[in-house]
C-alpha cells in the first residue's frame, strides 16, 4: 500500500472558480496525507467551496484568516497546520497531474524536490503536455541539482530567456529541513516569495533537485495574483534581493549572482516608474522620467516590439532540458 507522507498546502484567495479542481488534483495522488487550504480573506465564496469537500474527505482542511495577509503568510500557517513529513505547495488555480508524486519521490538525496510546469490558457490543454515533453526530449528519469548561485542566475532574464522564471517551481519539501534552519516564506513580500524562500534554503545547505518530466499545471488567468503585482511589490522584493546581497557576503558566487538580481529588479522598477508617469502626467513627464533611468526607454522599446510579434502559444513548458544545461 502506498504510504501517505505528503502534506499539500494551498493558499487561496478568490479562487471559488479553480480551488475545487485543484483540492481534487492533490487528492487523487496516492501519497497524499492532508491538504490544507488558508483562505486569506476572500470576498467571494472560495470558503464555502472548500468546506463541501472538507466535509466529504477528512483530509482537508479549511482555515479561514479575517485579514488579507498574502500569500507568504498564507503558506505559513498551512504548514504550521499540517504534520506531514514532506510538505507540497500548490496554488489555487493549478492542479496536480497524475502520478507526479510518485515520479518525484523516486529521487534520492534531496531536501527540495521539484518537476516541470505547463503553463496553460485551460486544463484541456494538458493533453497536449506529454507531446510538449516529447518535442524537448525530456524523459521522467533525468535529475538536476542546483547550487545556490547557479539558482539565483537561473531567475534573471538575459537575451536567451524572456525572463528568468525557476522561482516558480513547486517543490516537494522535507519538513525536517525547514524546521532545523527555521525557514519560512518572507510575508513582506507578496511577489517572489517562493524564490526568496528556495535561495535561504540553498544558502543554508539545501540540496535542490529537478526532474525533467512535468507533474504540475498552471492556469493563466488575467486576473491571476501574480499578473497584478504592483510597483511596491517590486520594490519590496527589490529590498529583499537587497538583503540577501549583504547576507551572502561570505558566498562569493552568490553574491554576484544577487547583486544582478537585485539590479535586474531595480530595473523592471524604473521600467514601471516611467510608465506610471506617463500615465498619470502625460508623455513629456514620462521622457523626462525616462531620461533618468534610460534602461527603462529600452524596456518600452522592447515592450512594442513584444506586443507586435506573435502571441505566447500555450501550453508552454517553465524550462527545456537545454534551459538546465545552460543553467548548470
Amino acid at each position: 500500500m502506498q504510504q501517505k507522507n505528503i502534506a499539500v498546502v494551498i493558499a487561496a484567495f478568490n479562487a471559488q472558480n479553480t480551488i475545487d479542481i485543484a483540492i481534487r488534483s492533490a487528492l487523487e495522488e496516492p501519497e497524499t496525507a492532508e491538504v490544507i487550504v488558508v483562505d486569506d480573506a476572500s470576498s467571494d465564496h472560495t470558503p464555502s467551496v472548500v468546506q463541501t469537500i472538507c466535509n466529504k474527505d477528512d483530509r482537508v482542511k479549511l482555515i479561514v484568516q479575517e485579514k488579507n495577509q498574502g500569500p507568504s503568510a498564507a503558506r505559513n500557517v498551512a504548514i504550521q497546520n499540517s504534520s506531514s513529513p514532506l510538505i507540497a505547495i500548490l496554488d489555487a488555480d493549478d492542479i496536480i497531474l497524475p502520478g507526479r508524486f510518485a515520479r518525484l519521490l523516486k529521487i534520492q538525496d534531496w531536501d527540495f524536490i521539484a518537476d516541470n510546469i505547463a503553463f496553460c490558457e485551460n486544463f484541456d490543454q494538458i493533453a497536449q503536455v506529454n507531446e510538449l515533453q516529447s518535442l524537448h526530449e525530456l524523459t521522467y528519469d533525468d535529475s538536476i541539482a542546483f547550487d545556490l548561485a547557479q539558482f539565483v542566475y537561473a531567475n534573471i532574464s538575459d537575451t536567451k530567456r524572456v525572463r528568468g522564471e525557476l522561482g516558480f517551481l513547486k517543490p516537494v519539501m522535507r519538513r525536517d529541513f525547514l524546521e532545523a534552519h527555521q525557514l519560512k516564506y518572507e510575508e513582506s513580500c507578496r511577489l517572489g516569495e517562493d524564490f526568496l524562500f528556495y535561495c535561504y534554503a540553498l544558502s543554508v545547505g539545501a540540496r535542490l533537485k529537478l526532474i525533467y518530466s512535468c507533474g504540475y499545471a498552471a492556469l493563466i488567468r488575467a486576473d491571476s495574483l501574480s499578473g497584478q503585482h504592483s510597483l511596491e511589490d517590486l520594490r519590496a522584493l527589490h529590498s529583499q534581493s537587497i538583503k540577501l546581497t549583504r547576507d551572502f557576503a561570505n558566498l562569493p558566487l552568490a553574491h554576484v549572482a544577487m547583486q544582478k538580481h537585485a539590479r535586474s529588479i531595480l530595473r523592471r522598477i524604473h521600467h514601471r516608474e516611467v510608465l506610471q508617469v506617463k500615465k498619470e502626467h502625460g508623455a513629456f513627464a514620462g521622457v523626462i522620467e525616462a531620461i533618468k533611468k534610460p534602461t527603462a526607454i529600452l524596456d518600452i522599446l522592447k515592450d512594442r516590439t513584444t506586443s507586435r510579434s506573435a502571441p505566447n502559444i500555450t501550453p508552454r513548458l517553465l524550462f527545456t532540458k537545454s534551459d538546465l544545461e545552460d543553467f548548470v
